[in-house]
Order: C-alpha cells, then structure tokens, then sequence
C-alpha cells in the first residue's frame, strides 16, 4: 500500500521525469516528457511516494477531451508495482473532481478502471505504438455530475521518427467539413473524433471511401454527450491485430459488460 499521496510540486518533476524513463518502453513517443512540457501542468498531478521517493503519479487534464476529465500518466515504479499503488492514484484523483472522469486503457490497465467502478465506452483498434508494436485501447469512463470545459475545435498530431501516426480532433457539434478537411491533410494516419454534442443536437456521421471505421460508442454528460469515432486506412489493421484482441479477452476476465463491448467491436474491425 502506498505510504504517502498528495499534490505534485515543481521540485518533483525531475522524480516524474526518471519515472517516465523507467516506466514506457524505449520508442514510446514521449514528446511531453519534458521539464518544459511538465511545468504548466504539474498542478494536475498527484504523486504517490515511499521513503521520500516519487514511485508513482497520475494526471487529470480538462483539456484534452470536451465536457469531460481525462485520467492519463498513471505510472508506477516496476520496483513497486503489484501493491495496489496504481488503484491509490485512479481513486485519488477521481476524488478531487466532480466531473466525468474517461480514460484510454491498454489490455495492462483496464481491469484497474473497471474494477474501480469504470464504465466500457469504447474499443480503439491499434491505436497508440508501444515500443515498436501498436496496441489496441479501451475507453473506460466514471460519471459525473458536474459539466466539463468545452472548445470549439483543437487538432493534435502525434508522430513517430517524424511520421504523423495518429490525428486527434476534440471539439463541439463538429461539422462533416471539418473531419473531411483533416483526412484529406492527412490520408494516411489514424483518425480520431472526440465530438461533444450539446445537449439533444443531432450528432456527427461520416461516410469517407478508403477508410474503416465509424462511431465506437458514446459517454453521456450531464449537459450532452462525447461521441467517440476512429478511422483508420482500410489496410492499417496488423497481423499483430488479432494477439492484441486475445490480450484484452483475458485481461477483462469477470467484466462481462466489458467483454460485450469487445466482441461486438472487434467483428466491426474484422
């Protein structure tokens, strides 16, 4: 069990930076692992510490999906990890907000959201690389009762060896234009759509040649809803894709509802 949870301050985040280092695979894009990139944000970590030691930490950014908190970094120390510290910072950090909580899970980390009382919203195939191998993430999300920052349109791109692989667009009742305007810029990458519809507005559909995919599911806020899109170039899917899937099937074991949700998205990518 963790001995000390608090607050992140600026003196930590050289701790953070190490533990970044000892925690994501060599490869992983880490564009934000940075003094520079922690500093803004170091507010919106808590940390979990041993021994006067930073062995463990987690993030919540309400500006990275509309209406709604995003859980993210929940790192721990491989020296300390199977004592429960990574559950310590989810439930930490959840008790600070009001909002609804998401989170993008690999098949690792999701029985520690669902096991916390976390919903299945979503499967994303492939979506994020690990090392040299892309993995699959599942949405998981906690309700809330309090409304969320929203933005008009924010486009985020991430890269790997200068390669844009995935192409992120939040934002409010986001037109068709918009979407087909960021596919053309970028044909050959991965497409995701994080659109918060207000309130009983009619919501986004998208019908583009040469891609697969569509609306993997939806989280309802208490002013509106996220609905959640992927696309990918029909071809993009790997032989890795089907190790990926059997990964998760086991790592959700006693999740029914979970497991449900898999099934049913894994036949939409076949």
């Amino acid at each position: 069990m963790v001995s000390h949870l608090r607050a992140a301050e600026e003196d930590d985040i050289g701790e953070i930076l190490g533990l970044i280092e000892r925690v994501y695979p060599e490869g992983y894009p880490k564009t934000w692992a940075s003094r520079e990139g922690l500093e803004p944000a170091i507010g919106d970590f808590v940390v979990a510490e041993e021994d006067n030691s930073v062995v463990g930490t987690g993030k919540a950014n309400d500006e990275y999906w509309p209406g709604a908190v995003y859980i993210e970094s929940i790192m721990v120390d491989p020296d300390s990890q199977g004592q429960g510290l990574g559950t310590d910072i989810v439930d930490e950090l959840g008790n600070l907000r009001d909002e609804t909580l998401v989170s993008l899970d690999r098949s690792t980390s999701a029985g520690i959201f669902l096991g916390e009382g976390y919903l299945p919203a979503a499967f994303l195939p492939e979506r994020e690389y690990f090392g040299d191998r892309r993995e699959s993430l599942m949405v998981t999300y906690r309700p809330g009762n309090k409304h969320g920052k929203t933005w008009e349109k924010d486009l985020r791109v991430k890269s790997r060896d200068d390669e844009p692989y995935l192409v992120e667009i939040t934002g409010t009742d986001l037109s068709e234009q918009i979407i087909q305007e960021s596919i053309e810029e970028l044909p050959s990458t991965y497409l995701q759509v994080i659109n918060y519809v207000d309130g009983a507005a009619e919501g986004l559909s998208l019908d583009q040649e040469g891609l697969k995919g569509g609306k993997m599911g939806e989280i309802e806020l208490p002013d509106g809803r996220l609905e959640i899109q992927a696309y990918v170039p029909s071809q993009e899917v790997t032989e890795d894709f089907p190790h990926d899937v059997e990964e998760f099937r086991n790592s959700l074991d006693g999740f029914n509802e979970a497991q449900s949700l898999l099934d049913e998205q894994v036949r939409f990518w076949d």
